[in-house]
């Protein structure tokens, strides 16, 4: 009953729901154009069976409020070719305005079946426990379960509708309560999922699969408003020794320790993975290529003075790294090959060093 809310999700899942298909925001317009009609036939079966306070009168004015509502957000939803982050802000508030007035309307024409307008919002609101921010969806429960009472006194003290105080109250208490429960138990069960749809099960960092959208995603943004983000692809030196020596464990508390020692480095806008095997890759957002190149070098100085403490051995830790500026490019993965270019040209030039493009000709006369 949300319409096509996209919820907010943290990174990537934030961007991947920003950029949704108009054949997915098309599938949950019908989803939720489904429930509203279960809701409807309800309402509608009360009347026929004499239950309800009301006629059938003012459910045939919610289901075209139903309608004008929903397809005037699907219509703004899909109308733009590219949905800015303040745009889907504004959209997700409009909706959730739209579903709370809906709620609002539904509570109270439906008098004698009023509980089951909470468990439908119940059933609601453990889809948007999962989908969103656990706090977000925790406030919005509130919100329900006091617009429930409201509309309970204002339809008793002002327009003569059953009401009894007390089962009001526990039916908001149960909803309340319910909603943190399940919804508690669904957020976690999603958040579980996602780290590992989207993190290294190793490292905890981005996987592959996660950094290529984000990257795609902000090259989207580098075109549209000519910000600048910088690539860096960094592959461990030696790494092989590393394994024959000490081992696969050896090897992988090396990968640890070179991934807490690179985020040590980045911000919290920046972004970092494990690209695959021994190498990883980095998006610093808003950062010149030359910039990039200072923040990796410190990161690259800092774990050659700080080897690995392994089973009473020091293992030397340090990595070759490949620059290149996302905004140079006419693709992303054109971006990505270049700076996986710019790495073995590092390789070749030595190991352990930074390089980036303008460096290319001096490298290759060191070669």
């Amino acid at each position: 009953m949300l319409g096509i809310y996209k919820f907010k999700l943290q990174p990537p899942s934030f961007y991947q729901q920003l950029h949704k298909s108009k054949k997915v925001i098309l599938r949950n317009f019908l989803f939720s154009m489904l429930a509203y009609h279960i809701a409807l036939l309800m309402a509608y079966i009360s009347v026929w069976f004499g239950i309800s306070y009301y006629s059938a009168t003012p459910f045939n004015y919610l289901l075209l409020m139903v309608y004008l509502s929903n397809l005037s957000i699907i219509y703004c939803w899909i109308k733009p070719s590219q949905i800015s982050r303040i745009y889907s802000d504004k959209m997700q508030s409009i909706q959730v305005i739209s579903w709370v007035m809906l709620f609002s309307f539904w509570c109270f024409f439906m008098v004698d079946m009023r509980p089951v307008t909470l468990i439908c919002a119940m059933m609601v609101m453990s889809l948007l426990f999962a989908y969103s921010s656990f706090y977000y969806s925790l406030v919005l429960s509130l919100l329900l379960a006091c617009l429930y009472l409201l509309i309970g006194f204002v339809g008793g003290y002002y327009f003569d509708h059953p009401w009894n105080v007390s089962v009001d109250f526990i039916n908001a208490f149960a909803f309340f309560l319910s909603s943190i429960l399940i919804g508690y138990m669904i957020h976690r069960s999603t958040v579980l999922l996602r780290r590992q749809a989207y993190n290294d099960f190793l490292t905890r960092l981005l996987n592959r699969r996660a950094i290529s959208h984000i990257i795609e995603t902000e090259f989207q943004r580098s075109l549209r408003f000519n910000t600048p983000a910088t690539l860096v692809m960094m592959d461990l030196d030696d790494f092989k020794v590393i394994n024959d020596r000490f081992g696969h464990a050896g090897g992988d508390a090396v990968l640890v320790h070179v991934a807490k020692g690179l985020q040590q480095h980045l911000r919290g806008t920046d972004h970092l993975a494990r690209w695959g095997g021994e190498e990883f890759l980095a998006l610093l957002i808003g950062v010149s290529p030359l910039q990039a190149k200072s923040v990796i070098e410190r990161a690259l100085a800092n774990l050659n003075a700080r080897p690995l403490n392994y089973n009473e051995s020091s293992i030397p830790v340090s990595f070759s790294a490949g620059i290149s500026s996302l905004n140079d490019f006419a693709s992303a993965e054109a971006a990505i090959q270049d700076a996986d270019r710019m790495l073995y040209i590092a390789k070749a030039a030595g190991k352990s060093r930074v390089m980036y493009a303008v460096e290319e000709s001096l490298a290759a006369k060191l070669a």
